[in-house]
């Protein structure tokens, strides 16, 4: 198995040589978030083959909208990534700035005014 990282969706890529589409099941159960993969390939030498693997998909997909397709003797498991806004951007206060540094309350202004009426 190998996973390939998209912006809007990661993919699981899942090689499965000597099975047909029609020997593969996938599963998603909504309520635990698991995603079940299971196949069974009767080989040419009358050999049976199962296998059965179960994922647990992370929140930051969406479950539902988890699509699949068997294309070459791999299965390709496309999971689509909730929609996440960026957080508003944190302005920093930063000391070099161009900004007039502020004068304690307690300093007179330069004019030689007291600041009083």
């Amino acid at each position: 198995m190998e996973w390939v990282n998209d912006a809007g969706f990661d993919t699981l890529l899942v090689r499965l040589p000597g099975f047909t589409k029609q020997q593969l099941r996938i599963q998603a159960a909504t309520g635990d978030r698991k995603l079940k993969i299971t196949g069974k390939s009767r080989q040419r030498n009358n050999k049976l083959i199962r296998f059965n693997k179960e994922l647990t998909v992370p929140s930051d997909y969406n479950l539902d909208q988890i699509r699949a397709k068997f294309e070459g003797g791999v299965l390709y498991i496309k999971h689509p990534k909730k929609n996440i806004s960026p957080a508003m951007p944190v302005q920093e206060n930063n000391a070099s700035s161009t900004a007039e540094p502020q004068k304690p309350a307690n300093e007179k202004p330069e004019d030689g005014t007291s600041g009083q009426d």
